[in-house]
């Protein structure tokens, strides 16, 4: 079995696995989709695509929590946003175990990031709304804080676009 992996993002997180049999010559991509903090929405969620004929499975609800709204793959293993009630942060997650075990949370944000990625083996999140950049490393199924770039109260791009449109859920200060 080769496993590949590779991320597009759209308005909701997306990642995928690639995973592709040889004694059945049979190509299956599997998905991995996160959702925004709205009414319906239930978290992290795991499909299958058929290459050959097309056909989606069902979604199957993975990591039920709050604002998973997106999520990179690397060596085996899904990061994601997460929100839930003690704050904002990070989780990671074995999807090949069974029951999708979380392997570790790191809720230190006030609010989400609004994005991941992996490189050289570093996970970096980037949250836009609190002006910073968190660099963790992953070292036994842990999160391990590296570094935190901090870039301004609130970014800057972030202000400059938003200054006349505040978010709907931002609470007054």
């Amino acid at each position: 079995m080769i496993q590949r992996a590779s991320r597009t993002s759209t308005r909701e997180a997306l990642s995928f696995q690639k995973i592709t049999d040889k004694e059945t010559a049979m190509t299956h991509l599997t998905g991995y989709v996160g959702t925004y903090a709205s009414p319906g929405a239930a978290g992290t969620y795991r499909f299958q695509l058929d290459a050959e004929s097309g056909r989606l499975s069902e979604p199957e609800l993975i990591y039920p929590q709050t604002n998973t709204k997106y999520a990179v793959w690397a060596n085996g293993l899904l990061a994601t946003v997460t929100e839930n009630s003690q704050g904002c942060g990070l989780a990671l997650l074995d999807p090949s175990a069974p029951g999708v075990p979380v392997l570790d949370e790191r809720i230190c944000e006030r609010t989400t990031a609004c994005f991941l990625a992996w490189q050289e083996g570093l996970l970096y999140s980037a949250n836009y709304h609190d002006g910073h950049v968190l660099i963790h490393s992953v070292e036994n199924g842990a999160l391990r804080p590296v570094r935190r770039l901090l870039l301004g109260e609130e970014s800057f791009l972030w202000k400059k676009r938003y200054d006349s449109q505040p978010c709907k859920n931002q609470q007054p200060d």
